[in-house]
Formats: structure tokens, C-alpha cells, sequence
């Protein structure tokens, strides 16, 4: 239920990120912040919610959160300026990271391990499902009644699921009270993925090799360095480094890390070059872009249960190379290119995609051992979060340099092609990881 609603509204949101920009008079980087904003945040805090998982218990946790993002989809609704919408997609993401860093904690624990691979497809069709819902939705509602409605609806819904989460998830049982919250490493992570992050988006206007650029990075080093350090050192860390000396929990995760800077790409790119490149509609927008998240729909499930057979590594290669295919043609679409052909290759970026995320999700939270649970998935979290963070960043701020201008059709569409091939380029890194054996 949690990822059906999420989904849909972050479908929503990008569909119609160019309407919003043009009714709130803010730019191209000032509007990204909404998506920024919310990566940043999640990124940032799902670790710390994940641990706070494991020694407090995941249903509490998971409950909080979806009741903080509810409240935050209510204020996204009401904002009426860049600054407030933003300020409100910071509370939805407090809300996602508690919610996300528990969920899929909460379903393994509840299968067991030949069983995982198909509950996590059926997690996937469920997540797709909203994806594929969000565009065409946020579409119709935006055209019938303006992108506000897209947050009405998402608060109604909320509403609806969160009573049927509350009714129905079990309590929580054997919650560990020892230990205390990891405060610093959560201070210190903090700080490397918002420093690293904001860099990125400030990147157009500060300058690739200005002082601010550089600085930022250095800091964000240094943050990282700090927090490793804390974590070796720790009584109870928020992030147990140990999990990285499992080779399949590293491929794992850095697979899942460039699966989704390339994914995210892809998800900005394509409502640019839709809306303001071929003019075309939010409705007609959004039934484009559906295309992608329900080849997914039809793809995560059958891949799930095939790695419960064969093992992890053959779906999520295959799915990576096939879409890094589709993104390297998507790079050569222009002004007249058929819509079925755009169409017809989004169906099979959404087919790799499907076929990449339960398999890999599955050799991720497999390597962890039980008690780490919560702390696994908040890894698996952070890992979809940041590379959603870096990729909607780094898609705006190469369509900025690349001298895009949103009045004018003609340099939208020169500034994509090498948008869409950066991010065929960490698709292709992303099969080399997934190739890596076990």
C-alpha cells in the first residue's frame, strides 16, 4: 500500500514538474528542488530510521512515517511558492524515510528466504503499478482541475491506506531495547549526502572548478571520511560496515546506486522533452510515459520468482543491459520522432528496469544477517534515494549547461541527447556491477 501511494505520487510530481515551474515563475534548477529536496532528505535519514528499526521495532517506525507523509502531501497542496512547495516536500520525505527504511524489513521478515524473491516482485508490481497510475493521473487531474489536485488525492488515499496498514500489520515482536542511537554518525551522514547533493544542484550556477564547487565536494569528503571513522568505532552504528566485506551486499548496493542515477534521468529528461521540446499535453504526457512502469509491472514479478530459481545475478545483468539499450535510444530522439518508437523503447527501459530491482533486492537483504534487517533495507533505501538524488541533479544541471531555454523547443532538444547518454553510461556501469559474481 505505502509504495503503491508513493509511487504515484512521485510519477505524479515529475509528469507535470514543467507545469509547476511555469505557474510558480520559478527555473529549471529552482523547480528541481522539489525533487532534490526530497531524495536529499530520505537519502540522508533512512539509514538512521532503519536503525532505529532494529532497536525499537520496524512497525512503529514504518506507522509514524506514513502519518508524517500524509501530513506533508496535505502542505505540498497548499503551497503557493517555490520555497513552501519545497519546505513541503521536506516534510513528505521525513515521513518516506521512516516508511521505506522498515517496509521491506517488515516483508522479509514475515517470508522466508525462497519466498523472497517472489514477495518482493509482488512489492515491485505493486510500486510499478503507482508508477505506471502517476503519469497518466497526474495528467488528467492536472488538466481537469491543476496540479494541486495531484496532492489532494495523494492526502485522501494516504488516509485510506494508513488505516488499512494499522489495522492489518502485526505488532511488533522481539524488539531489541539494547543499544543506543548512533546521534553523531547520523549527524556526520547527514551532512556528506546534503553537502554533495546541494553541490551537485548548484553546480550550473556556481561553476564546474569554481571555489564553492570544490569546497563543497572536499566537505562532503570530509563528512563521509568522519562518518567512517564514527561508524569502526561505534558501539551501535547506524550503518554496520561489516556488511560491505560480503561482496554481494557491495555489488548490491553500488548496482542499485547507478541503476537509479540512470533511472532518474530518465524520469526528468523525458517530461522536458515531452512538454516543452514536442508540445505536447500532460495528458498526453502521462500516457507516454506509463509506459515504462507498466512493462515493469509485468517484468518485476516474473523476475522475482526466477531468481528464486536460478539465483540473482542472470535477471539483474540482463535488465541492466537492456536498459542501457533503451537509453542509448532514447538519446537519439529528436523533433520528429514517431511516439511509438518513444513509446515501444520506454516499454523496454521499463522491462530492464523491472527485471533488475526484486532480484537485486533480494541478494541485498540476503546477505545481511537478521538482526540487520532494518539496517539492509535502509541501505537498499539510501541507495535508490541517493542515485534518484544525483540522477534528477545531474539531468537538470547538464540540460542547464547544455544553454536549454524552456521557451525555446529547439534547445530542449539539443540538451538531452547528452543528458540521456550520461545516463546510459551509469546503466552500462550498473551491469558491471550486477556481472560481478557472487
Amino acid at each position: 500500500m505505502s509504495g503503491l501511494l508513493s509511487t504515484i505520487n512521485a510519477g505524479a510530481i515529475v509528469t507535470v514538474l514543467p507545469i509547476i515551474q511555469a505557474q510558480l515563475g520559478a527555473d529549471i534548477v529552482t523547480i528541481g528542488l522539489t525533487l532534490t529536496i526530497y531524495q536529499l532528505i530520505t537519502a540522508s535519514l533512512m539509514l538512521a530510521f532503519g536503525r532505529l528499526g532494529d532497536l525499537r521495532g520496524h512497525q512503529r517506525i514504518f506507522l509514524a512515517g506514513f502519518g508524517i507523509f500524509i501530513a506533508g502531501s496535505g502542505f505540498c497542496g497548499l503551497a503557493f511558492t517555490p520555497a513552501t512547495l519545497i519546505a513541503a516536500r521536506a516534510v513528505q520525505a521525513l515521513g518516506a524515510a521512516m516508511l521505506f527504511s522498515n517496509s521491506i524489513a517488515i516483508l522479509v521478515g514475515a517470508f522466508g528466504t525462497r519466498e523472497r524473491g517472489r514477495a518482493l516482485g509482488a512489492v515491485s508490481v505493486f510500486t510499478y503499478a503507482g508508477l505506471s497510475a502517476g503519469p497518466p493521473l497526474a495528467g488528467f487531474v492536472t488538466d481537469a482541475v491543476g496540479w494541486r489536485g495531484i496532492f489532494a488525492l495523494t492526502f485522501a488515499l494516504g488516509l485510506v491506506c494508513f488505516a488499512i496498514c494499522w489495522r492489518a500489520l502485526p505488532a511488533d515482536r522481539e524488539v531489541r531495547s539494547g543499544g543506543a542511537f548512533d546521534w553523531l554518525g547520523t549527524i556526520l551522514l547527514t551532512a556528506s549526502v546534503s553537502t554533495s547533493l546541494i553541490t551537485l544542484q548548484e553546480v550550473t550556477s556556481w561553476g564546474v572548478i569554481s571555489a564553492l564547487t570544490i569546497g563543497g565536494l572536499a566537505a562532503s569528503v570530509i563528512f563521509a571520511a568522519a562518518f567512517i571513522i564514527t561508524e569502526r568505532r561505534a558501539p551501535s552504528p547506524i550503518l554496520d560496515l561489516n556488511l560491505f566485506r560480503s561482496r554481494s551486499f557491495s555489488a548490491a548496493t553500488l548496482s542499485a546506486v547507478v541503476n537509479y542515477i540512470s533511472i532518474a534521468a530518465v524520469y526528468v529528461i523525458m517530461p522536458f522533452y515531452l512538454i516543452l521540446g514536442r508540445g505536447l499535453s500532460a495528458t498526453t504526457t502521462g500516457l507516454v510515459l506509463s509506459a515504462q512502469p507498466i512493462a515493469q509491472v509485468l517484468a518485476a514479478p516474473l523476475a522475482g520468482t526466477l531468481s528464486d530459481h536460478i539465483g540473482t545475478r542472470i535477471p539483474r545483468t540482463v535488465g541492466m543491459i537492456v536498459l542501457t539499450a533503451a537509453i542509448l535510444v532514447l538519446a537519439t530522439l529528436g523533433a520528429t520522432s514517431p511516439l511509438e518508437l518513444i513509446i515501444v523503447t520506454l516499454a523496454f527501459a521499463g522491462l530492464g528496469t523491472g527485471a533488475f530491482v526484486a532480484p537485486n533486492t533480494v541478494q541485498l537483504m540476503s546477505a545481511a544477517p537478521t538482526e540487520r534487517r532494518g539496517t539492509a533495507n535502509a541501505v537498499s533505501g539510501t541507495s535508490r534515494y541517493l542515485g534518484f538524488a544525483v540522477g534528477s541533479a545531474m539531468a537538470a544541471a547538464v540540460i542547464a549547461t547544455a544553454g536549454a531555454n524552456t521557451a525555446d523547443p529547439a534547445t530542449i532538444l539539443r540538451a538531452v541527447q547528452p543528458a540521456f547518454l550520461l545516463a546510459a553510461a551509469f546503466a552500462a556501469i550498473g551491469a558491471g556491477f550486477s556481472a560481478l559474481p557472487d
